[in-house]
């Protein structure tokens, strides 16, 4: 049980930083230097999904469990399904070609 609840931070947060790259990545597909502007936008954007990972892996390691840091996992999905969305509703068919 210990295991499970280590792994849904970890998991929130991964979703978080995988939307996140998506959104920015689309965001910058059509830009010149969009290496570097991608890195430059994506680390504020991702900071908030590391720290409320990290806090929450923390607290389950001290023996919390998640029903007490229900909170940080409300923010976190929220979090993901935010910038999920962004980038499902920024994706154009039009970017593949």
């Amino acid at each position: 049980m210990a295991m499970i609840q280590i792994l849904v931070p970890a998991l929130l947060a991964s979703v978080g930083f995988v939307a996140i790259g998506l959104l920015v990545s689309l965001f910058s597909l059509k830009s010149q230097g969009r290496e570097l502007l991608a890195n430059v936008v994506s680390l504020p954007l991702f900071l908030p999904a590391l720290f409320i990972g990290l806090s929450m892996t923390v607290d389950i390691a001290k023996g919390m469990s998640l029903p007490e840091v229900w909170r940080q996992v409300l923010f976190l999905f929220l979090y993901d399904v935010f910038f999920l969305a962004a980038a499902y509703l920024r994706f154009d068919a039009n970017y593949m070609e």
